[in-house]
């Protein structure tokens, strides 16, 4: 089974788009001018999965209410983040806000580099009690954290049991200072 979208009937996107009509450099520096300069990571799970998908894991289903619940059942599951494109100098930490239960004591944070350079993993230690924690997971300074990344991947490392589970507030390149 591939990656991509989850589609069900009860999900609504929200999107806005601005057709632009004119010659090619005026649309140009219009899109230039608009363009978002701080794309960095920054997802909140409140009330939706911010287009992440699951692989070898479930979700409850829609919809997602504070906070996104996710079943560790396979054999490697794992959290897979939307294509992005963010400066690996731009994004030195990635703060992880989540909860995980007995079963998983360590989590892997992987990213994609552009057109497979620069990419890589590391491993962190979590604490397996249930309780929400907000993971600091150093990047800066890791073999292959350079140029352009793109994805970032977290996988978390079970003990093979059923009904692990693993809760996530919120991951950003910064800490969040409510929660």
């Amino acid at each position: 089974r591939g990656l991509g979208d989850v589609y069900k009937r009860q999900i609504q996107y929200d999107y806005t788009y601005t057709l632009i009509v004119g010659k090619v450099e005026a649309i140009r520096d219009y899109v230039y001018t608009q363009a978002k300069r701080d794309v960095l990571p920054e997802y909140t799970f409140e009330s939706d999965r911010q287009s992440w998908v699951l692989a070898d894991a479930q979700d409850e289903g829609w919809p997602i209410t504070g906070q996104w619940n996710v079943k560790l059942n396979g054999k490697k599951p794992r959290l897979v983040g939307p294509k992005t494109f963010w400066k690996a100098e731009d994004m030195p930490k990635l703060y992880l806000r989540a909860a995980f239960d007995a079963g998983v004591e360590k989590v892997t944070v992987r990213w994609e580099g552009l057109n497979g350079k620069g990419s890589g993993q590391t491993e962190i230690k979590v604490n397996p009690d249930g309780e929400m924690r907000t993971l600091v997971v150093d990047l800066q300074g890791l073999k292959n954290y350079t140029g352009i990344c793109t994805r970032l991947e977290i996988i978390p490392k079970t003990d093979g049991q059923p009904n692990r589970m693993m809760t996530v507030d919120w991951m950003s390149h910064r800490e969040y200072t409510s929660n």
